[in-house]
């Protein structure tokens, strides 16, 4: 877990890296952000590289989007 608080311009996106043991590129990623209620935006995550992680918050709203910090939680999951 690590606390992110993104902000990004309407129609925009913010990207947040985490580090990730053993998460390998194919691999699947669910993601969650505590403070993005009924933000009108769009949260997902994918293996960037071995180890790594990326978080993509889209906004796709008509304003800009400041979130306050809370909790990320990112889950890799691999299957065989």
């Amino acid at each position: 877990m690590r606390l992110w608080a993104p902000a990004a311009a309407a129609k925009s996106y913010a990207t947040r890296d985490v580090a990730v043991e053993g998460a390998e590129p194919g691999d699947a990623v669910s993601v969650g952000l505590g403070a993005l209620g009924d933000a009108a935006a769009l949260l997902s995550g994918n293996v960037a590289a071995e180890g790594r992680v990326r978080v993509l918050l889209q906004n796709v709203g008509a304003a800009d989007l400041k979130l306050p910090e809370s909790t990320l939680r990112v889950v890799v999951h691999q299957f065989v």
